[in-house]
């Protein structure tokens, strides 16, 4: 009896090892899997951009405005045909004109076939989204404008105007440095883009309070 269990245990302690490593190797392989998932649900601001650039902007422009915007015979100079997703600095004064054209509905041309609202309000979406990122990116290193902080701007308006309404909360958030400020110099940056946003807010604070007595 004593062989018998004895020779029992031999046989047991192998496959109780093995089944161990086994669900061991298991755990740490999806583990493994988890964090290959996760980094690429994180991918690059501007990596996505591009993806989303192919699935959703190039396929508007081809379909809506490529017959007349390409080449340099296009009406106003206003060429779609050579914009990415990088939305590079040289591109941006282009973008925001589609933008608004896009925005508004006068682009298209009436006459034009016409995309369904859904897809106009798709690419309006995936423009706001892209210069949102435009405004995060970090801008050449050629000298540093410090701009005022999204709050300084409103208190500004506030005082100059006597403008209760927060105009400026259109802005994007301020960097927070890593010691906890938003005012640092180094993260207050001033990109094209967005000093394109500053004016806007400055343009819709006057649009508030000047009257036209005409």
């Amino acid at each position: 009896m004593d062989f018998q269990m004895t020779v029992l245990r031999a046989l047991v302690r192998p496959r109780s090892r093995f089944i161990f490593l086994f669900v061991s190797l298991s755990v740490i392989g999806v583990f493994a899997a988890a964090q290959r998932l996760a980094a690429q649900g994180a991918a690059d601001p501007a990596t996505s951009l591009n993806a989303s650039f192919t699935t959703t902007a190039k396929p508007f422009f081809e379909k809506n405005c490529l017959g007349c915007h390409k080449g340099d015979a296009a009406p106003a100079a206003l060429r779609v045909d050579r914009l990415t997703g990088a939305l590079q600095e040289q591109e941006m004064e282009t973008w925001e004109r589609v933008y608004r054209r896009v925005a508004n509905g006068t682009m298209p041309p009436a006459a034009a076939r016409q995309p369904s609202a859904a897809e106009r309000q798709q690419m309006v979406a995936w423009m706001d989204h892209a210069f949102a990122v435009a405004r995060t990116r970090p801008t050449p290193k050629n000298g540093l404008v410090r701009r005022l902080t999204v709050a300084q701007y409103r208190n500004t308006i506030r005082e100059l105007l006597k403008l209760e309404d927060d105009v400026a909360e259109a802005l994007p958030p301020d960097a927070l440095s890593k010691e906890g400020f938003l005012n640092n110099q180094e993260l207050l940056e001033l990109s094209p883009q967005l000093m394109n946003s500053y004016f806007e807010v400055g343009d819709r604070a006057l649009s508030r309070v000047i009257t036209d007595p005409g």
